[in-house]
């Protein structure tokens, strides 16, 4: 069965490129905002470092937000 997944292209350089995906967890529907300004924050953090600041013509950049039910990360605690 094929998943319906909301995948928002967030830039596309080289379409034999490196796809660097970001995929949500732990955001409600209301929080879609946080998560999209976190995605922006860690793609501009990314390209910060070396070597991926001078080979950012080579990635595509992908974002996946899923809804969650609850907000935060779940965890068991044994």
């Amino acid at each position: 069965m094929p998943l319906n997944l909301d995948i928002n292209t967030i830039e596309i350089n080289d379409p034999d490129g490196i796809n660097l995906v970001f995929i949500g967890d732990g955001f409600t529907a209301s929080q879609i905002t946080i998560y999209n300004d976190k995605v922006t924050s860690a793609v501009a953090d990314f390209f910060t470092f070396e070597p991926f600041n001078h080979h950012r013509e080579k990635f595509n950049i992908y974002s996946i937000p899923t809804i969650s039910n609850e907000a935060g990360i779940s965890y068991i605690s044994h």
